[in-house]
């Protein structure tokens, strides 16, 4: 459930048959008529010499995909067990589920040794490679390229240290030295493909002392039965109380939400779509009750509290606690 309205269009297509039609007889050794809409073709790349990657779906097998290079065909890669390529993200995702678009952020840079670590913090599903390219942010053109794999694609966060050789930043009259303001970009990946949206920006200083820290993790499993949960939903600097059943947790998690208050008030049901973990689950949320709209939800379970993100806006979240 987000606490936001929606307008949906349907558009009703009618065909009607003219009975001129109906009085016409078909030869007992007629074929059938070909198709209206023939089957879509197979997917075709652009073609262009600056086009990039692209992933493009392959009609008729959810789990394949056409990489094209430079506007150019490449192989076709097929989706691991238990996930679908989703067109809209242009990447793998389980089931083909909507998913909220993977992120990355920089942290830190700080200088050791004869390496430049950037401290990223990164999350999403697909993924599997992320690049950071440094740069002066005066016009020198002056610039040093750094990339990690194998990167945990949970939809969780997580924090790793990009390392960059020194060296490549080329020597006086600009040496990457404690202070100076450094512009950082970076992007995740999968299989080599950019992802679309899954990039950031930066202009930071060296050795800031912000420390690459992941969210702390759950604290043991999720309680079983019947469980109330109180605390609060927030959105784009709007409040209100929210207030959680959860009906069950195994063998999925469903439950009812609540949130009221400065001009909110929406009851949805929770469903679980997608487990990633005992922990960690994607769950929809059916208004039942509001002006509001139904979405998902990417939710974490402990002990001792509940936490949840807007898949589609990741500014929309819940923190409840157990009552």
């Amino acid at each position: 459930m987000s606490p936001r309205t929606s307008a949906g269009v349907t558009l009703v297509v009618s065909l009607v048959v003219g009975a001129g039609w109906l009085a016409t007889g078909v030869p007992a050794t007629a074929q059938p008529p070909a198709p209206i809409y023939p089957a879509d073709p197979p997917p075709q790349c652009s073609g262009g010499a600056f086009s990039g990657t692209q992933l493009l779906p392959i009609p008729g097998d959810p789990t394949a995909y056409q990489v094209c290079a430079g506007g150019l065909p490449q192989e076709i890669d097929h989706c691991p067990n238990g996930t679908l390529f989703n067109a809209a993200a242009a990447q793998c995702t389980p089931n083909g589920q909507d998913v909220a678009i993977p992120n990355i952020s920089v942290d830190s840079i700080s200088e050791q040794g004869d390496t430049i670590n950037v401290n990223v913090t990164y999350s999403g599903t697909g993924m599997n490679s992320a690049t950071v390219q440094l740069s002066d942010v005066l016009p020198t053109n002056l610039s040093a390229h750094g990339e990690t794999s194998d990167l945990i694609a949970d939809g969780n966060s997580h924090c790793v240290v990009v390392a960059v050789p020194a060296g490549q930043f080329f020597a006086p009259p600009w040496v990457l030295q404690p202070g100076e303001q450094v512009h950082a970009d970076t992007q995740l990946y999968i299989n080599g493909a950019p992802i679309h949206g899954a990039s950031n920006g930066q202009v930071l200083t060296v050795n800031e002392p912000a420390p690459c820290s992941a969210p702390a993790g759950p604290q043991g499993p999720p309680p079983q039965g019947v469980t109330r949960w109180n605390g609060g939903w927030r959105s784009g600097g709007n409040s209100a109380a929210a207030t959680l059943v959860l009906q069950s947790i195994d063998p999925t998690l469903t439950g009812t939400i609540v949130v009221q208050g400065n001009g909110v008030d929406c009851t949805a049901d929770w469903t679980e779509i997608y487990r990633y973990s005992d922990n960690s689950r994607l769950v929809g949320a059916r208004v039942t009750q509001g002006a509001c709209s139904n979405n998902q939800w990417k939710v974490t379970v402990d002990q001792n509290r509940v936490s949840a993100t807007d898949t589609v806006d990741p500014g929309s979240s819940l923190t409840l606690t157990r009552a």
